[in-house]
């Protein structure tokens, strides 16, 4: 993944901590005659987070293809620029 830059490792801010991570791995194999297709994604231990400490700033950059045609096509619709 590294290799593939999905990914950039930055530096913490002073007086902050890392919480602890693992990855999730799971196999889809949909129909029967469908190759299977094998799916990672790195999860927060969330049980590791402090209220008014890190709690309200974890979130995921994943995002749904349908999702970002839902926003384009409202912003096209109502001539809005995206940006």
């Amino acid at each position: 993944m590294h290799e593939n830059y999905t990914y950039n490792m930055v530096e913490l801010p002073k007086g902050k901590r890392a919480l602890m991570n693992k990855w999730e791995h799971k196999v889809n194999t949909g129909e029967v005659d469908s190759t299977p297709r094998y799916k990672a994604c790195i999860v927060v231990k969330g049980f590791q987070q402090k209220k008014g400490v890190d709690f309200d700033e974890i979130f995921a950059q994943v995002v749904k293809m349908t999702s970002i045609r839902i926003v384009l096509s409202i912003a096209a619709s109502m001539d809005l620029e995206v940006g």
